[in-house]
């Protein structure tokens, strides 16, 4: 098929179905310019992947089986976001407690609490 001919469906399934995949999208992800973002990647991906389109199903249920791919992978990569981040703050709080050669960091023999809890009961606001 001729580019010409592939921009123009484009731009018909753009003009007919762009509000509802964007509905879908921001009911699942629940932030505008993420969800705009997907319905626009689905249409790249659409456009790239026109001539495997085989028209065993309505072009509606094509782009929404691509969009919930998109959405799929949306979620993962927060998911490794997520993962990522409590990797770096758990080792993070951990090397606090430790040496750099592994022993128990040493801890004055006031902690942190007990001066809180002194600061409290001497505060006669508090009491």
């Amino acid at each position: 098929m001729e580019l010409k001919d592939k921009r123009a469906i484009l731009e018909e399934w753009v003009f007919s179905y762009s509000d509802t995949l964007f509905t879908w999208a921001l009911h699942k992800v629940n932030k505008k310019e993420e969800a705009e973002d997907l319905v626009q990647e689905t249409f790249l991906a659409a456009f790239k992947a026109y001539d495997r389109f085989k028209h065993k199903s309505s072009p509606k249920t094509w782009l929404f089986s691509i969009l919930n791919n998109k959405i799929f992978d949306y979620f993962r990569q927060q998911k490794t976001k997520i993962q990522s981040l409590e990797e770096t703050l758990a080792t993070e709080i951990t090397d606090s407690f430790f040496s750099s050669s592994g022993a128990w960091s040493n801890i004055p023999s006031s902690s942190l609490l007990e001066d809180s809890e002194t600061e409290l009961l001497d505060n006669p606001e508090f009491n």
